[in-house]
């Protein structure tokens, strides 16, 4: 089953460890106060290239045998596929371009570039292409693909054999719950990143409803985010701040604290909502609430949710709240249950 809370402003806010449970609820007590493909290498490296248009374009020619290539117009820009020595690894990469300059080893790549070597696929203005080494720099309108993430920066410098590299003014996302941006974003891994001086956030907003600010961020997709100096913003305005948080970036349900969530009314005052997720097995899972207000409402609620067969699920809603204009204590409760597999092909 997949896990949403309801109450979250932006997809399934994502948990925080168990091991935050109590600084969180600390900070609560504080914010709730009234405010205050591989191919044989070649001894050179010139390509002979037909251009997409009506006018063949080739470079000048020099001794030494010619690289293999694949000679394909594509539109109005070349395509050829470039050989890397067997020092750097070997393998062949796809690349198109408007303009093509050769500089000893280097591909020197200009207008809508576009290389793609295994599962990578890098877009860019401009770049260079060293094919003794497999580092490619790039400049301007980048995009990296690789998998399900993406990359998009200023300038970048990556190696296309060990799949790492460094991005500035760059942002990103992993999966579709996972948005981060920084001065600097360094692919240190297969799927390890370090964010220098960054937001991170699953909402995908100019300005996000919720984001933590971090100086420094290292982040490894289906394990965790590691952060050091965050401070937790509500659209603009800075709420929480953490010396050291641990954020799990997976796609898999994980227990643990939520976002909290403050707020404000003329009635309650200031407002701070904690919430609590625990996964109960596969088809199962319950979120606890704790609501603390600065005007002396206190508020606790439950959500509990099941799901045993693809048709057939529910939800439990219950919430208690005490309430010192009334004083009295006021509660609700709401079941919601479908079932779209019963006999005879009726459902309820």
């Amino acid at each position: 089953m997949e896990a949403t809370d309801g109450r979250t402003q932006c997809r399934r806010a994502r948990a925080v460890p168990r091991a935050l449970s109590g600084l969180l609820l600390i900070l609560a007590t504080l914010v709730a106060l009234p405010p205050v493909a591989a191919q044989e290498p070649a001894e050179s490296q010139e390509p002979e290239i037909t251009e997409g248009s009506e006018e063949e374009r080739q470079p000048e020619e020099e001794t030494g045998e010619e690289a293999p290539v694949e000679e394909i117009p594509v539109e109005d820009r070349l395509r050829f596929e470039v050989p890397f020595t067997d020092e750097s690894g070997g393998g062949t990469a796809v690349v198109l371009a408007e303009e093509l300059e050769l500089e000893g080893d280097a591909y020197v790549l200009i207008g809508r570039v576009e290389i793609e070597y295994q599962d990578i696929k890098l877009k860019a203005d401009r770049a260079e292409l060293d094919r003794s080494t497999k580092i490619v720099t790039a400049i301007g309108n980048i995009i990296l693909d690789q998998g399900p993430s993406r990359l998009v920066g200023a300038t970048m410098s990556f190696d296309l054999e060990e799949k790492t590299g460094r991005l500035t003014d760059a942002r990103g996302f992993v999966s579709a719950d996972y948005f981060f941006s920084g001065a600097e974003i360094i692919k240190t891994g297969e799927k390890s990143f370090t964010v220098i001086d960054g937001i991170f956030t699953s909402c995908d907003q100019d300005v996000p409803s919720w984001s933590f600010r971090t100086g420094r961020t290292d982040l490894v997709v289906d394990g965790y985010a590691k952060t050091r100096g965050a401070t937790m913003r509500v659209k603009k305005a800075p709420v929480l701040y953490f010396p050291y948080l641990l954020w799990p970036v997976k796609s898999d349900r994980s227990s643990g604290m939520l976002v909290p969530k403050p707020g404000f009314s003329e009635r309650r005052g200031t407002a701070l909502s904690l919430a609590y997720y625990q996964t109960l097995g596969p088809s199962y899972d319950t979120t606890v609430y704790l609501d603390l207000f600065s005007e002396d409402y206190l508020g606790i609620g439950n959500e509990f949710r099941y799901q045993p067969t693809e048709a057939t699920g529910g939800r439990f809603d219950g919430y208690w709240i005490q309430d010192p204009d009334r004083g009295e204590d006021r509660w609700r409760t709401q079941l919601t249950h479908e079932s779209r597999d019963l006999p005879w092909g009726f459902g309820a």
